[in-house]
């Protein structure tokens, strides 16, 4: 994801859909230039999803590394937020 959009990427993206067949192609339409958008399949399916994910297992992957990633984000914050009240306290 960093390289695709920036080391910002997860503050700015607001949304990631990701959908498998016809009836989800209105809200990759919609979250166009919004949000980020995976298309799971074929590749030689026309869609209008930013991003294609070759099948479920893939998607899984993806995920699990979303989670992880914005965990990651979520612990140096409050790390440097913590290490700045324990700096106040000491002076």
């Amino acid at each position: 994801m960093e390289i695709l959009n920036g080391v910002t990427w997860a503050n700015d993206i607001k949304a990631i859909f990701i959908g498998d067949d016809e009836t989800d192609e209105d809200a990759m339409r919609a979250l166009s230039g919004l949000g980020i958008t995976f298309r799971v399949g074929k590749p030689n399916i026309k869609t209008c999803a930013s991003h294609r994910l070759p099948n479920p297992a893939a998607v899984k992957t993806f995920l699990e590394w979303a989670i992880e990633y914005v965990e990651s984000k979520k612990k140096k914050k409050t790390s440097r937020r913590n290490q700045g009240l324990i700096r106040r306290r000491d002076h």
